[in-house]
């Protein structure tokens, strides 16, 4: 595993009873950002989007390439 991983595992690990922490494992399933898919967009990007509803928090784990962001958490912002 990842440090990046292995850090939202030790942090899920003490989060207090009754709070949900949510490992989100699926950015990759993401498709690239397209605005011809904004009005139709696949059931991955609707998850996604719930997700994010749902939480109170969202904590982003990415790992650092080139000195930039990845184009996976770009697609997922």
């Amino acid at each position: 595993s990842s440090l990046n991983r292995l850090s939202l595992e030790s942090m899920k690990l003490l989060t207090p009873t009754g709070v949900e922490f949510l490992i989100y494992d699926k950015l990759d399933q993401l498709p690239f950002f397209n605005p011809d898919l904004k009005n139709n967009p696949t059931i991955e990007v609707l998850n996604w989007r719930k997700s994010l509803k749902q939480a109170n928090l969202v904590i982003f784990a990415r790992p650092e390439y080139a000195h930039g962001i990845t184009g996976v958490i770009k697609n997922a912002l």
